[in-house]
């Protein structure tokens, strides 16, 4: 006897199955080799804004952290260490891969950027080690992925590179 109200196990798993290769399919999409390559996703909010996505091809751990965009500068979310700061340093390990989000808190349009020590003038540096996507909606959240390298020095907007910008700190290597 079944219960029509209950899909049966072979429903469940036919189900499972498509989800787990819609999964793996995803995964698939990133850029090709090094750790650089990304891939972007645009969804829109619940607001009527959008949130933009950005993620490498590997599926490895990544530390997390959470910062807001004003052009007043950075705000710093998540780890806990740097929640409330006004442009915090980001104490990163070479080589441990790191997602960061960010999200548009004023309206205006940002995009965040890492870059090398460049002699000093870091804001004119070209080399950007990590670039994220524009944001012009208050609400809007970007997610970039990278690995940290030694490299890495400071990161600012490109846009409000005077008031919007942080140090770098790596560790280890």
């Amino acid at each position: 006897m079944t219960d029509n109200n209950y899909p049966s196990r072979r429903s469940v798993l036919r189900l499972s199955g498509s989800a787990l290769a819609a999964t793996t399919l995803a995964g698939c999409t990133g850029g090709g080799g090094g750790d650089s390559g990304t891939t972007t996703t645009t969804t829109k909010t619940d607001d009527g804004g959008t949130s933009t996505t950005t993620s490498g091809g590997s599926n490895g751990d990544r530390e997390e952290i959470r910062l807001g965009a004003k052009q007043s500068g950075w705000v710093g979310r998540k780890p806990q260490s740097i929640a409330g700061e006004k442009n915090p340093t980001l104490s990163l390990k070479a080589g441990q891969k790191y997602k960061l989000t960010w999200e548009n808190l004023d309206g205006m349009e940002h995009e965040l950027l890492i870059v090398d020590d460049s002699n000093g003038k870091l804001e004119e540096s070209d080399k950007k080690l990590v670039k994220s996507d524009d944001a012009k909606k208050k609400g809007e959240t970007v997610t970039v992925t990278f690995t940290a390298s030694k490299q890495m020095a400071q990161y600012f907007c490109e846009y409000h590179a005077q008031t919007m910008k942080g140090r770098v700190k790596l560790e280890g290597g």
